[in-house]
């Protein structure tokens, strides 16, 4: 379903940065900022991403606002990613230092994948870029999903 909306929809030619060699390049960035090493010679961890957030996902047609749950395990990153427009989907990624990547499949049948490129903000948020598998591309943001407070027995306060 998304995969024939973004066939139809999709520009990639009108947005070079979604362009596939553009996607590459910030693969490649990634990685190389990733794998790099502090002038101390060693890399400050990454803070732990586990836990549920609130993404915005924002293309040329609207914004998208998935629930994410990231289960982060060393430099593994795993979970879940549920919206209105293409149901629940799991996923797979990696966190090195403040760089992060994950990708989950939009269409099981064509195997087409999503793939976000992004990094830990200071305050603890994300941003970044998606690629929607050469059919265009988006930038997106997260912030954790606050705690829900405990509900009070009825009549206690």
């Amino acid at each position: 379903m998304l995969n024939s909306f973004l066939r139809r929809h999709a520009r990639p030619w009108a947005r070079p940065w979604a362009s596939p060699r553009a996607v590459a390049l910030a693969l490649a960035l990634f990685w190389a900022v990733a794998g790099g090493s502090s002038p101390l010679g060693a890399q400050d961890p990454a803070p732990n991403l586990t836990g549920d957030w609130m993404f915005s996902v924002v293309t040329e047609n609207g914004t998208g606002t998935p629930d994410v749950r990231l289960l982060h395990e060393g430099e593994a990153l795993s979970g879940s990613y549920v919206s209105a427009r293409m149901g629940a989907r799991s996923l797979e990624g990696t966190v090195r230092g403040d760089s992060i990547l994950f990708r989950l499949e939009t269409d099981p049948e064509a195997g087409v994948m999503m793939t976000f490129i992004g990094a830990i903000q200071t305050d603890g948020t994300l941003a970044g870029i998606v690629d929607f598998g050469g059919f265009g591309g988006a930038t997106f943001t997260a912030r954790r999903r606050p705690p829900v407070a405990p509900a009070h027995p009825a009549g206690q306060r």
